[in-house]
């Protein structure tokens, strides 16, 4: 009984000091405010990897060029 008590008050002291030092209070009060204009939208997460993939490849792309222009030069 003894543990579980000091186990309660610990937790309680834990959670009071994250609570004090994250922030999370303004995270929630801010989040609050801004709560009716935010919305969630799916993704078709396989099609966001595609395009990134597609978006670095070409990258790559034209930073091989610009190498190989600036060796030929």
């Amino acid at each position: 009984m003894l543990v579980k008590l000091w186990a309660s008050a610990f937790g309680g002291e834990m959670k009071s000091i994250s609570a004090k030092y994250s922030g999370s209070q303004l995270l929630q009060k801010k989040y609050k405010e801004f709560e009716r204009a935010v919305r969630v939208d799916e993704i078709d997460g396989l099609h966001l990897v595609k395009r990134l993939a597609e978006d670095m490849e070409e990258m790559f792309h034209k930073k091989a060029q610009a190498m190989k222009v600036l060796v030929a030069s």
